[in-house]
C-alpha cells in the first residue's frame, strides 16, 4: 500500500496549491502535523473514483465454416 492521499482544500496551506493532490510524504518533508491540518479542514482524504458498470468486452463466439 502507498502513501495516503489527501485534497488541499484551504488556500492558507503555504507551500501547496488548493485543489491540489498531496501525501502524506509531502507533508512530512514539509514538517507539518497532518492530524492537525485534518482537524483544521486544510487537507481532507483523497477519494479515487472507479468506473461503475464499465462493461468487459464480450468474447464473440467464432463463426464455423462448413
Amino acid at each position: 500500500m502507498g502513501p495516503t492521499k489527501y485534497l488541499v482544500v484551504s488556500g492558507r496551506l503555504v507551500g501547496f496549491v488548493e485543489g491540489s493532490t498531496i501525501t502524506d510524504l509531502d507533508l512530512l518533508a514539509a514538517g507539518v502535523n497532518v492530524t492537525s491540518l485534518l482537524a483544521a479542514g486544510h487537507i481532507r482524504p483523497s477519494t479515487t473514483t472507479t468506473r461503475r458498470g464499465a462493461k468487459k468486452e464480450e468474447e464473440t463466439p467464432e463463426e464455423e465454416s462448413d
